[in-house]
């Protein structure tokens, strides 16, 4: 297992640690908006890394150096089973999470600085929660559409789900007043977050051991 997950880590493109910079600047503009709800600031951040560490694992996963059908041969040509790949596969959502959050912390601080910018505290236990559930949510609809489409469909699904929560948020939060059910989310978001991360991610989990069973390579 743990072999498994320091070749996602050997094959790890470098220039994944430098995606923040293009989401940072975006941050930077949109930082006014962002500031008027304490829901839209811990949210914001937390797509833009969860974002970033989901790109980092479609790198490490499907866009490594060679063709997918050649890594997938590699991988089952070790001795080990495939439930344990896919195993692997899911706890280094955690560790792409990670490196994530560590590389948007420095990147962020130092374009404050070269902006002359005041940058905000991302240090924020519900940024660290609420972005490591989405970068979960992200991946674990990303894993399934991968094993049976490929990683382009994954990359594509992944896109997508971004700008649909970046639209939705700021739709839900106007229909919050108005909405008893939307307005309990937005009381517990953090609780929201958790359960639909939990509950995503276990159901991805075992479609995905379905699939890569069955899946003829």
């Amino acid at each position: 297992m743990i072999q498994l997950m320091r070749k996602d880590i050997l094959t790890q493109r470098k220039t994944a640690l430098i995606a923040p910079l293009f989401l940072i600047l975006f941050l930077f503009e949109a930082e006014k908006d962002l500031n008027r709800s304490p829901v839209l600031y811990v949210m914001g951040f937390s797509l833009a890394i969860a974002f970033i560490g989901y790109m980092m694992v479609l790198f490490s996963n499907f866009s490594a150096d060679g063709t997918e059908q050649n890594q997938n041969w590699l991988l089952l040509g070790l001795p080990v089973s495939r439930r344990k790949i896919v195993t692997a596969k899911y706890m280094m959502i955690i560790v792409w999470w990670l490196a994530a959050y560590a590389s948007f912390l420095i990147l962020y601080g130092l374009v404050a600085r070269i902006l002359l910018r005041q940058a905000q505290p991302l240090f924020d236990g519900r940024i660290l929660l609420a972005s490591l559930c989405l970068t979960y949510i992200f991946s674990s609809v990303a894993y399934p559409v991968a094993y049976q489409f490929g990683w382009k469909a994954a990359q594509m699904t992944g896109v997508f789900l971004f700008f649909g929560f970046s639209f939705g948020l700021g739709k839900l939060i106007k229909f919050a007043n108005q909405t008893k059910e939307i307005a309990l989310i937005f009381q517990h978001p953090l609780i929201f977050c958790l359960v639909s991360a939990f509950v995503i991610t276990a159901i991805s989990y075992a479609v995905s051991q379905y699939l890569y069973q069955a899946k003829d390579f």
